[in-house]
């Protein structure tokens, strides 16, 4: 199998990064769909920008502090269906 085969297993993906409005004690902080395992103190490198409504990320060199947010991975198709509506994504005209 190569590098660019559409069949590559990247893995199960059951943690996703926060870094605004849906972390701990924000306003959409009670959003989640469930509780999660577990939620830490984290950082990557991005830029964030102000969008008006909320903040938003880019590839960057600074350090942007979040939280990671743990779910089993059966949960995760769940998690990303309200995170996308809450943002926005993916969301038929």
């Amino acid at each position: 199998m190569n590098s660019g085969d559409s069949d590559t297993n990247i893995g199960v993906i059951s943690s996703v990064f926060v870094y605004g409005t849906l972390k701990r004690g924000q306003c959409r902080g009670a959003m989640w769909p469930f509780e999660p395992l577990r939620v830490s103190l984290v950082f990557t490198y991005g830029t964030l920008f102000d969008r008006h409504d909320y903040p938003a990320m880019a590839s960057g060199i600074d350090h942007v502090v979040g939280e990671k947010w743990d779910f089993h991975p059966e949960q995760m198709q769940r998690v990303l269906e309200v995170l996308d509506a809450i943002e926005g994504a993916n969301q038929e005209e």
